[in-house]
């Protein structure tokens, strides 16, 4: 009889006895967790969407892609017609509402583009791309002389902005910066001298579009569509070439057995192939032929073109279509199908359009945030005004889109001709 054997559980270790750790409280002990190499950011999941190779294929989407299009569209007509001003810190203030009045016509008045036209481009650059920098380039306010760095309305020698000067996204090649999340500056490579650019992160006007692990790079609003933006292209393609080979017909040339198995043929082969892979109704509209014939009188060569024998397994226009609709999704932009399809009601959509609202309000914020918090008083600092006084960029409430133009848009016109 074997003799069993009992073994004891394995007793765990005992917990070490805690230590105070004396620490500086102005330290940060931990890390961002920022998937980063050598400046360059690895955060998607994506491949595709990783390095600097991601602005490539984020650029494609954002300029191929038609519901994308229209929906940045819409956003950018809402920002432009949103108002925006500056507010004194103490309207009852004197010194308060001159400091004001002064950074109005710094951003509003005096800048080589308008405020609302750099709003919109910061807006497409960061929903596109997840983040927008532009540098600030400052002048000095010296009436209108031929020095573009002092040329002004104002004759007051203050220091004002000549422009809020864009870095393309994808221009930037790395970032300079700490295991923490402290950016030093952006490294900017691109046309037309392909060399890099050392950027401090102080000169930088530095929108990002939902942040997270202080990624300066941010998320793009379009992300979370790319990959139904992807789907819906090679459904596209497949679309058009299967159009293309119902309406001609699929291309089949039918040579002797020769020509294929022979390697001494194989040039003549590769002719062949060539022919019935690039046939179409365009330029190739006539075919240079062989007439030969075997004894039996019958062609050697002969080329023809198959038919479609029905209809295919798969409606694409409704796949196309819900690929559409996941895009729109994304940006709470399902109300632009409502005039189209005539689905949806009233309510439904006018509640929508509202979410949309809120959401352009938000991304109004995000640009107000960074005005307020870096360059007004950045700008303070250099005319030598006090920091603890300083006024604050804020916009109006955007307007809703009006469901009523958008039916009178898409509803048939009927003319007589």
């Amino acid at each position: 009889m074997a003799r069993r054997t009992i073994t004891k559980a394995a007793v765990p270790p005992p917990a070490p006895t805690p230590q105070l750790v004396k620490y500086d409280h102005f330290a940060e002990l931990g890390v961002s967790g920022l998937k980063q190499w050598g400046g360059q950011i690895y955060e998607d999941i994506l491949r595709d969407l990783q390095g600097v190779k991601k602005y490539k294929k984020l650029k494609e989407f954002r300029e191929n892609s038609e519901v994308a299009g229209a929906l940045l569209f819409v956003i950018e007509q809402m920002m432009r017609k949103t108002d925006n001003q500056i507010v004194a810190f103490d309207a009852n203030n004197p010194a308060d509402v001159d400091t004001a009045e002064f950074i109005s016509s710094v951003l509003f008045e005096d800048m080589e583009e308008a405020w609302n036209q750099h709003v919109v481009v910061a807006a497409d650059n960061f929903l596109s791309y997840g983040f927008s920098p532009h540098e600030i380039c400052y002048k000095l306010r010296g009436g209108y002389v031929d020095d573009p760095l002092r040329r002004s309305k104002f004759t007051d020698n203050k220091v004002g902005i000549r422009r809020l000067s864009l870095r393309p996204p994808e221009t930037a090649y790395r970032w300079q910066m700490n295991s923490v999340g402290d950016v030093f500056a952006l490294e900017q490579q691109g046309p037309p001298d392909y060399i890099l650019h050392p950027i401090p992160y102080e000169k930088l006007a530095h929108y990002i579009f939902r942040g997270g692990k202080s990624n300066p790079e941010g998320r793009p609003l379009l992300r979370n569509a790319y990959p139904s933006w992807v789907y819906l292209t090679g459904i596209k393609n497949y679309e058009a070439i299967g159009v293309e080979r119902d309406l001609a017909g699929l291309p089949v040339v039918r040579v002797p057995v020769s020509i294929i198995n022979d390697p001494a043929n194989a040039v003549v082969y590769g002719q062949f192939r060539q022919l019935v892979t690039n046939i179409r109704n365009n330029e190739q509209a006539g075919i240079v032929f062989p007439e030969d014939r075997d004894a039996s009188g019958n062609r050697r060569y002969e080329i023809e073109l198959l038919r479609s024998g029905g209809t295919k397994a798969f409606d694409t226009d409704t796949i196309i279509r819900r690929y559409q609709h996941d895009i729109a999704l994304v940006i709470i932009g399902q109300w632009i199908f409502f005039g189209l399809e005539r689905i949806g009601t009233q309510a439904l959509a006018g509640n929508i359009t509202e979410i949309f609202g809120f959401g352009v309000e938000g991304m109004l914020d995000e640009i107000a945030e960074v005005v307020n918090t870096k360059v007004i008083p950045k700008l303070l600092s250099l005319n030598g005004l006090p920091l603890e006084r300083a006024p604050k960029l804020k916009h109006g409430r955007v307007q809703k889109a009006d469901l009523n133009a958008v039916d009178a848009i898409t509803e048939p016109c009927w003319c007589r001709v």
